[in-house]
């Protein structure tokens, strides 16, 4: 099936048709469905729209809604700061992957913000170390870049989507590779001064 032979307001998981508002209905209307990418409704029909999301179906049904990127020290609604712990489970790699591709980038969420320092933090807030993408060379750091390729560094957050890069790497396009991780595992290292620093966060729930 695809969503194109549901009936309007219904939606195609695996081979079912339904209306699910998070990864949990989901599994509920389709508990053979593979994880992957999947159409919810959050508020129900005839609310706000509809919306794609990565469901991680290996359990009871984990919704993985967008990826951003923001100040390491504050709470946004919703999302939670991305460990390098987090970052090396299969499923948050592949989550990740399709929602920096679906959204080309990182979704900004401290628009106009000026960090202190461009290195990217990991894990709690109360962590000193960084987060490298490769090794802990500081050739591997993670650092951010605008939605046009540029790298940032104590630079305005003023693109709603922004990219990284990789040390001496050039900027990531707007999309990964599907062996990104596997080419470039997350670890924690050294790096640059520890002050207001941007990190990852992913909506998780």
């Amino acid at each position: 099936n695809d969503n194109n032979d549901c009936a309007p307001q219904n939606y195609c998981y695996g081979t079912t048709c339904g209306t699910a508002k998070n990864c949990a209905g989901v599994k509920t209307l389709a508990p053979q469905a593979p994880s992957g990418p999947y159409t919810i409704d959050p508020d129900g029909p005839g609310g706000n729209k509809s919306i794609v999301v990565y469901c991680d179906l290996s359990q009871n049904g984990v919704t993985y809604e967008t990826l951003g990127i923001g100040r390491h020290d504050k709470a946004y609604q919703g999302y939670q700061l991305l460990s390098v712990k987090a970052l090396n489970l299969v499923v948050t790699r592949a989550a990740f992957i399709w929602a920096y591709n679906y959204q080309g980038g990182f979704i900004n969420l401290d628009i106009g913000w000026k960090p202190g320092n461009c290195c990217f933090k990991y894990g709690s807030t109360s962590e000193s170390n960084f987060l490298h993408f490769g090794s802990t060379s500081s050739k591997d750091l993670v650092l951010p870049c605008s939605n046009q390729g540029q790298t940032l560094c104590t630079d305005e957050y003023n693109d709603t989507v922004m990219r990284f890069r990789t040390g001496s790497v050039s900027c990531q396009a707007p999309t990964m590779a599907a062996n990104f991780f596997t080419l470039h595992p997350p670890v924690g290292g050294p790096g640059c001064i520890s002050a207001e620093n941007p990190a990852i966060f992913m909506k998780k729930y």
